[in-house]
């Protein structure tokens, strides 16, 4: 199911100074991943009739100030705009 989505995002500018945003997005939760100090999340966004996924990474470095990125993941396993069944499927299957 669909719903709307916030992700915070960080910019660097000059002098190691970090500034914040925010992007909203209709969309799911595919998977998180933890590892260490990082968390990443995959996201599955459709827009204009296309199938695309983000991938959020949040790293939480000792010492650091937190850093959030995202990433546009491109599927090169699918040679059309929009996946086939087949690949909705393993999506589907990875979240169980």
């Amino acid at each position: 199911m669909y719903e709307p989505i916030t992700v915070k995002v960080d910019r660097a500018y000059g002098g190691g100074d970090y500034r914040s945003y925010s992007i909203n997005f209709i969309g799911r939760l595919v998977r998180i991943v933890e590892d260490g100090h990082t968390t990443m999340r995959l996201y599955e966004w459709a827009d204009l009739g296309r199938l695309v996924y983000l991938v959020h990474v949040e790293e939480h470095k000792p010492g650091w100030s937190l850093r959030r990125t995202l990433y546009p993941f491109i599927n090169t396993h699918s040679a059309g705009g929009a996946p086939s069944a087949s690949s909705e499927q393993v999506v589907s299957d990875e979240v169980r």
